[in-house]
Formats: C-alpha cells, structure tokens, sequence
C-alpha cells in the first residue's frame, strides 16, 4: 500500500448502503486522484469525469447515487452540469459541490440548483466524508 493510501484511516459507508456509487467531476487530476482514493478507502464506488460534458454522459448512464461537482470545469462549468441534470424530468442526483469559490452568490447559485451541500477547497477530508454520509443517509 502507498504511503499516501496508507494515511486515509477507513471510514466505511453505512452497512445497510454498500456500494454506494459516487461520480467525482473534477479537473485537476491530482485532486481527483485524491478524491478517489479517498472515498475508494471509504468504501464507495467511484467513477470520474473531468470536463461538464462527460460528467452529464456519466452521470445518466451510470446512475450514481451522488456526484461530487467542482463548479470550475472546461467547458461547460459545475452549475451547467447540475442545470442539465435537473431539467426535463431526469432523476435527481444529490449534489455535493466542492468549490474553491466561498463567495455567498455561488452558494446560493449553487443551492438554487439542487445541490445539497457545499464545501469551499481546501477543505477538510473528514468533513466532506462526513457531508458525503449525511446526504447519502
């Protein structure tokens, strides 16, 4: 095991909602490997896009049971996807934004789309498995 798999303590998902199946839509691909690993530990199922587009594709062919969005993506950005996603009848998908933007019109923004909770970059591990579970319960 890597030294950095090693430091992430296991933090399993509830019993009674394992595998829970969790899409990552993340850009920088060093967070997104974090991420990853991170939930992966965690005992989720992860899969990843890193542009708006492929996210949306993931999104409706997979079915995942949450999605993880940072709002600054090439392309189509974080609040087109979520927009996309919650139009025309299609399922709802919880939406847990990670953001590096704190401002409070990106958080309303961000809530006016669905999104169920919102963590500002660098955020704490701990907390965003934490917000993870409580949306998923």
């Amino acid at each position: 095991m890597s030294e950095v798999a090693a430091s992430y303590e296991r933090q399993p998902a509830p019993a009674s909602q394992l595998p829970r199946r969790i899409l990552v839509v993340e850009d920088d691909p060093d967070l997104l490997r974090a991420l990853t690993l991170r939930l992966t530990c965690a005992g989720f199922t992860v899969y990843t896009a890193s542009d708006g587009e492929l996210a949306i594709r993931q999104a409706l062919d997979l079915q995942p049971d949450l999605i993880v969005l940072d709002l600054g993506l090439p392309g189509l950005s974080g609040h087109g996807v979520a927009s996309r996603l919650r139009r025309d009848g299609r399922p709802m998908f919880p939406i847990v934004v990670l953001s590096a933007r704190s401002e409070i019109e990106e958080r309303a923004a961000a809530g006016q789309l669905g999104a169920a909770a919102y963590l500002v970059k660098p955020y704490e591990p701990r907390q965003l498995l934490s917000l993870i579970n409580s949306v998923l319960r």
